[in-house]
């Protein structure tokens, strides 16, 4: 299946791309614009296995939105995050990762900016292989949940050219609960937010630690 040259705009809705119980392989999204959206769930997909998906120049503007793709309890390993910038953004946790194991997975260059969502890829449950997404951008964002990811023990991971500027949000990168392998991440970039907790990466005695620290940094900031 290939979907190419996609524009949304000025959508307000519920449910667009709702996949569910669906074994998709060799499926490729291609310049997916969507735009001026006030939606729910955007690209909900439970229990659905995929192989070889790429989703490539997906741009979603002017969202309103809590969660940004919330993906839980995925053992992911090898992992590295490149030049990763997050700006103009409003979050409390920034990279929440504690006690979960990923594997082959590489997160680079992904634009997230000036987005109020509520759930833009709800993937639960969803066994995904040789996943590449690639420029997505998401602009004017303020967001809840954006990449919540925890209880995940990281092996291998690097960042690099990492920055994050002004962001406050509560949960970036939710991963939880779907085992990935061999997924690439590029092009993430999110600017301008200011935030409470940036990566907290560590082995269970670091993660409470941080946690602990974060805790108390939270409530000094409100």
């Amino acid at each position: 299946m290939e979907w190419s040259d996609i524009n949304i705009r000025r959508c307000s809705m519920i449910s667009l791309f709702t996949v569910a119980e669906a074994p998709f392989t060799n499926m490729e999204w291609s310049d997916i614009n969507i735009r001026r959206c006030s939606m729910i769930s955007l690209f909900t997909v439970a229990e659905a296995p995929f192989t070889n998906m790429e989703w490539s120049d997906i741009n979603i503007r002017r969202c309103s939105m809590i969660s940004l793709f919330t993906v839980a309890e995925a053992p992911f390993t090898n992992m590295e995050w490149s030049d990763i910038n997050i700006r103009i953004c409003s979050m409390i946790s920034l990279f929440t990762v504690a006690e979960a194991p990923f594997t082959n997975m590489e997160w680079s260059d992904i634009n997230i900016r000036r987005c109020s969502m509520i759930s833009l890829f709800t993937v639960a449950e969803a066994p995904f292989t040789n996943m590449e997404w690639s420029d997505i951008n998401i602009r004017r964002c303020s967001m809840i949940s954006l990449f919540t990811v925890a209880e995940a023990p990281f092996t291998n991971m690097e960042w690099s050219d990492i920055n994050i500027r002004r962001c406050s949000m509560i949960s970036l990168f939710t991963v939880a609960e779907a085992p990935f392998t061999n997924m690439e991440w590029s092009d993430i970039n999110i600017r301008r937010c200011s935030m409470i907790s940036l990566f907290t990466v560590a082995n269970k005695k670091q993660v409470r630690e941080n946690q602990l620290s974060y805790f108390h940094l939270f409530k000094a900031i409100i």
